[in-house]
Order: C-alpha cells, then structure tokens, then sequence
C-alpha cells in the first residue's frame, strides 16, 4: 500500500507516480491519502517511509510546525514528553490536567 509512495528526508513531501502529494487539514498537519478513503498522518507515514517501521510512541515536531515533516524535524518520543513542545511551554506557562469529581478541566498554570 505504501510501495508506491516516495519521501524526500530532505523536504519532508511525499511523491506518488512523479506527483506532489498530501493535504493539510484544519489543524495544521499534512495527511496523504495512502488507498482509497484510507489517510494517514504524514509525519508518521514519513518516520516508516524512513526507518521502515511505524513509530510505537507519539512523533513531536521539534521546531512546533506540524507540517514540517523533514526527518531531522521528527522524533519519536512519550506523550508527556511531546507535551512539553507545546507553544504554552515556549512562553513560560504550563498546561495542566486536573480531575475533579470525574471530570476533567485543563488550566493554564504560570512558572
């Protein structure tokens, strides 16, 4: 299914039959469309494309523009540790979880 496919490590764009493929969608990130009705997250389809295998942790883009998917912009690492690439973390302030009777809110929290 994805043979057919070609990715630049260089660029982060995926190729098929000599054509540019991949959109974004609303939230920033770029999917390609990989069989009929089928999509996939490119930064993840890149990590396999690269290291020939699905990533098995969340794959954070390190410079925070999700549609960068560039290989040197990749890593794979835990959820907790993709959170703290969040832009919230880049201007000092810290997102939080809190449960309270079984409900969850999230906050804002300073340094």
């Amino acid at each position: 299914m994805y043979e057919e496919i070609t990715y630049n490590p260089e660029t982060g764009r995926f190729q098929k039959k000599g054509k540019e493929i991949g959109w974004k969608n609303s939230r920033g990130y770029v999917f390609v469309t990989v069989a009929k009705g089928k999509a996939i997250r490119a930064h993840r389809l890149a990590w396999y494309k690269y290291y020939g295998k699905f990533p098995e942790k969340e794959i954070d883009h390190i410079n925070g523009d999700r549609s960068d998917n560039r290989i040197e912009n990749l890593r794979e690492v835990s959820r907790t540790e993709n959170m703290r690439n969040l832009e919230y973390h880049r201007n000092g302030n810290i997102p939080c979880i809190k449960r309270r009777w079984n409900k969850y809110a999230v906050y804002i929290k300073g340094k």
